[in-house]
């Protein structure tokens, strides 16, 4: 199921330079995205809506999720189901960003780690055989910050 390709070109560092999806960047404000999400939860979750976000080449997303810390882009969810479109996503990513910087095969997590970004990968096969994936595109800097937030938020809980 697992599809690897080598191409000239490929490096980790296309990810940082990327350091999105798309139009999107990360560290950019949420009210510039307004007219295009959604259902935001109390936590900064967001889904995203927009034709332009729904396929990567011959790549169908069936949703793409944002997450906002302070009001800052801090992470992209694309969720991807079948198959072919999940061996289609895992294979532009390894022709693009190279093999994995880590991963755990036996729960089908890839990872991919820049300086500043971090992909992962999460392909899923449920009870009836479908296929489905999460990747997750992160700003490492934002996420540390989104972390510290979230514990500061424990502490004064507590």
């Amino acid at each position: 199921m697992l599809v690897e390709g080598t191409c000239y070109g490929q490096s980790i560092d296309n990810l940082d330079d990327k350091n999105g999806y798309k139009d999107l960047r990360f560290g950019m404000p949420k009210y510039l995205l307004n007219d295009k999400i959604s259902n935001c939860t109390e936590n900064g979750n967001c889904l995203l809506f927009g034709t332009e976000y729904r396929k990567i080449r011959n790549v169908y997303i069936d949703e793409v999720y944002l997450k906002f810390t302070d009001d800052k882009l801090t992470a992209i969810f694309l969720t991807v189901t079948g198959e072919e479109n999940v061996n289609r996503l895992l294979n532009i990513y390894n022709k693009t960003y190279g093999t994995t910087t880590n991963s755990n095969l036996d729960k089908l997590i890839m990872y991919w780690e820049g300086s500043a970004v971090i992909l992962s990968y999460d392909i899923d096969v449920d009870q009836n055989g479908n296929v489905k994936a999460l990747a997750s595109i992160a700003s490492k800097n934002l996420l540390k910050k989104n972390s510290e937030i979230e514990i500061q938020k424990n502490k004064d809980d507590l």
